[in-house]
């Protein structure tokens, strides 16, 4: 019995679908059918059962998560314990940033963290709020700075500041006569908006559904410059 088909297992029983078990793990699913498969031969018993295209457990798999689960983590918290106390202040920490935040905020941050950390790598890994919501979930990086309202259960968050929605337009544009902008002002105005993984992307969408406000994308990028 292997780690690694403790933790497809685990994956497993949180997502229902193989298909998204092989994704989290970055494997193929073959791998994902074979690795569990086996491990229900080892223990001589199955842990699903299929219902509608979905992995179900088993009440025998059930009882299987109840006991590894913990343990899995247990193990995962002493690993991490152990290398911060090798390591102490050396190792590498990576951090989530989306670009838009990046292009103000990294230039301190980093001074900030070089000035503490002086001996620890920092890597940046560079995405919208989405996907580093689900690299976080995934255990993929150690901390992300994020625009979000609500933050999924299974993160701990900490507010760093508030801000609001703003429109820029030529100063030839009609709308640039005006004080403030209405949502309704929008209307098949072409936008540039941030790629689909963006937040400020579904906000700004979002915003404009409610009030049928019909959006054109102009354009999308990753880049705010």
């Amino acid at each position: 019995m292997e780690i690694r088909q403790l933790e497809y297992f685990i994956s497993a029983s949180a997502l229902g679908n193989l298909t998204k078990v092989a994704e989290r793990h970055y494997v193929s699913q073959p791998n994902i059918t074979v690795a569990i498969k086996k491990l229900e031969s080892e223990l001589g018993v199955n842990l699903f059962e299929r219902r509608k295209n979905k992995l179900v457990l088993t009440e025998e798999g059930e009882f299987f998560l109840l006991k590894v689960k913990p343990l899995i983590i247990a193990l995962k918290n002493s690993v991490a314990e152990i290398k911060d106390y090798h390591n102490k202040n050396s190792g590498v920490v990576t951090l989530g940033i989306p670009p838009m935040i990046s292009l103000f905020l990294f230039t301190p941050l980093f001074k900030h963290f070089r000035e503490l950390y002086s001996e620890m790598e920092l890597s940046l890994v560079e995405e919208g709020t989405f996907g580093l919501h689900q690299k976080l979930s995934h255990g993929d990086i150690d901390l992300a700075i994020v625009i979000i309202n609500d933050a999924p259960e299974e993160l701990v968050t900490v507010p760093l500041m508030t801000q609001q929605h703003v429109v820029c337009i030529s100063d030839k544009h009609p709308l640039a006569k005006k004080k403030t902008i209405d949502w309704e002002d929008l209307q098949n105005e072409p936008l540039i908006v941030m790629k689909k993984d963006s937040w400020h992307r579904k906000a700004i969408l979002n915003e404009c559904e409610k009030r049928g406000v019909n959006t054109h994308i102009f354009l999308s990028s990753n880049s705010v410059k």
